[in-house]
């Protein structure tokens, strides 16, 4: 039983890393969004930078449609896993 509870601890341990590093990505790009929401409106649309501000946004954006992706396939693989171990039989 417990040699069953370590390993299962040693299997989650990268799933904990993975979340955590999601989630920091997560943090860091809505700054970035954030950041750039406040410039646009700080400068205007005239400013010499304005056309800069907005490639960091759409920058911004794809990275976190990226992260998104990301997160939806470890849950998927998570899911996946889950569903292959409750399909086992351990009797065969």
């Amino acid at each position: 039983m417990l040699m069953q509870q370590l390993q299962e601890q040693e299997r989650k341990e990268p799933e904990k890393q993975l979340d955590q590093i999601l989630n920091e990505l997560r943090y860091q790009l809505s700054a970035i969004e954030g950041y750039t929401q406040i410039v646009k409106q700080t400068i205007g649309g005239q400013h010499p930078v304005h056309s800069k501000i907005l490639e960091i946004e759409k920058a911004a954006s794809r990275a976190a449609a990226a992260t998104r992706n990301i997160a939806d396939f470890i849950e998927n693989s998570r899911n996946s896993d889950v569903s292959q171990v409750q399909g086992s039989d351990p009797c065969t």
